[in-house]
């Protein structure tokens, strides 16, 4: 009876490990982070199944958005360049180099930055050199 008793107390600890462990890798994901502190209203559907999306009141920079970059490759939207099939080009050097500028300017000690990359500019910004240029 002992030995069910420690085995039964041995697999419950296994489970409560198990659940505090998840539960400190979904509090360190940034894309949960981010999730939990961004509230999305006025989404509307456009023509040819396009969405419209407005970010709404955004709790991490108390309501208001002081400056941003936007990198993307082929999108339709008229921002900074990313680099072509994800591969370091010049668009993702002066983009990465755009954004290093801004976060020079621009954040103070008490700020929060919020940088959102895909692709190589993480590359480019990470080592400021391209060796494919």
């Amino acid at each position: 009876m002992c030995t069910c008793i420690s085995e039964i107390k041995e697999k419950e600890m296994k489970t409560n490990a198990l659940k505090l462990f998840r539960t400190a890798v979904t509090a360190a994901d940034p894309y949960e982070c981010v999730k939990q502190h961004l509230i999305f209203h006025n989404n509307n559907q456009l023509n040819d199944d396009n969405a419209e999306l407005h970010i709404g009141n955004n709790h991490i920079t108390f309501n208001h958005n002081l400056s941003g970059i936007y990198s993307s490759w082929n999108s339709s939207f008229d921002f900074y360049e990313g680099a072509e099939n994800n591969l370091p080009d010049q668009a993702a050097m002066n983009t990465a180099q755009i954004i290093e500028k801004m976060v020079s300017n621009t954040v103070c000690t008490d700020d929060i930055l919020l940088v959102l990359i895909s692709g190589t500019i993480l590359y480019t910004i990470k080592n400021k050199t391209n060796p494919r240029l």
